[in-house]
């Protein structure tokens, strides 16, 4: 019975080392990126970024081209009819 619970604690510390080894170092990784993502700084970042976006579009004379402008406009058409659409069942 002893060589049946060594073996045992041997093949689940195995287990457990090839465990962190592989999947676990994996996860820890993307652990680490998704809280460098939602970090409050990198969010302040983000939005800083897309500010100055909003800025620069805002100084052009024509920002959409006429064919994408036109896509654009007709789907906006498309939303919008479908609000009316839903507000009248």
């Amino acid at each position: 019975m002893k060589i049946f619970l060594y073996k045992f604690a041997i093949i689940l510390v195995g287990v457990f080392l090839l465990f962190e080894f592989t999947i676990g170092s994996k996860l820890k990784l993307y652990e680490r990126n998704l809280i460098n993502i939602l970090s409050k700084q990198n969010i302040e970042s983000i939005k800083q970024k897309a500010k100055d976006e909003m800025r620069i579009a805002i100084n052009k004379d024509v920002y959409l081209d006429p064919k994408d402008a036109k896509l654009l406009n007709e789907f906006i058409k498309k939303i919008q009819k479908e609000l009316k659409d839903s507000e009248n069942e």
